[in-house]
């Protein structure tokens, strides 16, 4: 998202001798070069009349950079676990610049999840719309349906998205299939599906029963938990 880091470097020099900027970090999905972001960490030029009085950039009065590459800005849930363990009670202030289709929404509930007191600021400069607006079915069906709807993530309390991420996993624990699935019958050992369990009777009566105990112990698709299907 922030590509070179124009911004981030400029900032960095404009927000000399200003308090209220400890820290500016750099969020991209690639893992790019930013060999003069770093340069611009070590300058080391403080006087004006280039006496080589000189003194390392962290000691100076100026906001240092930090770079966060492979950094997928719709991994929400993974972005925030690290703005949270920013050290607190700094704010956020977070700046999006030239974001396309749905980069724009999902950095504003970026900021509705961190919440008003977490991250006051938000500066939002979009770049296209996203796809479920400008798309030719979203034209012709507009007028029937309606303007399309783009989810944007709200605020939720910690013990709120601690649960949601614990379900979260039962969901995706129970979707998992064939050579991702838990075997009953062998208690978890080896990742195969039960009738490839190598414990399995060769008396097919039984076999049909363990498949039968195997169905009513998995766990639901919808919400994880076991004893019910996702119809109930």
């Amino acid at each position: 998202c922030c590509g070179k880091g124009i911004f981030s470097t400029l900032a960095s020099y404009v927000f000399s001798n200003d308090p209220r900027i400890q820290r500016i970090i750099m969020l991209d999905k690639q893992d790019i070069r930013w060999s003069h972001v770093q340069a611009a960490n070590d300058d080391n030029d403080t006087n004006n009349n280039n006496d080589n009085n000189t003194a390392p950039a962290s000691f100076q009065p100026r906001p240092q950079i930090d770079t966060w590459g492979n950094c997928d800005l719709h991994t929400v849930d993974e972005i925030l676990t690290r703005f949270e363990a920013l050290p607190k009670p700094s704010s956020v202030a977070l700046v999006g610049i030239h974001l396309c289709k749905t980069l724009s929404p999902t950095c504003v509930g970026i900021v509705n999840a961190l919440g008003p007191d977490r991250c006051p600021f938000l500066c939002l400069a979009p770049c296209c719309l996203p796809r479920a607006v400008v798309s030719q079915n979203a034209l012709k069906y507009r007028t029937k349906l309606g303007n399309p709807v783009i989810k944007v993530r709200v605020y939720e309390s910690p013990s709120d998205r601690t649960e949601r991420l614990a379900a979260q996993k039962l969901r995706d624990d129970a979707k998992q299939r064939g050579g991702h699935a838990r075997c009953h019958l062998c208690d978890g050992d080896g990742r195969h599906p039960i009738h490839e369990c190598h414990l399995l009777p060769t008396n097919e009566t039984e076999r049909i029963d363990i498949f039968r105990r195997a169905a009513l112990e998995a766990p639901c698709w919808k919400c994880g938990e076991p004893g019910h299907n996702r119809d109930r």
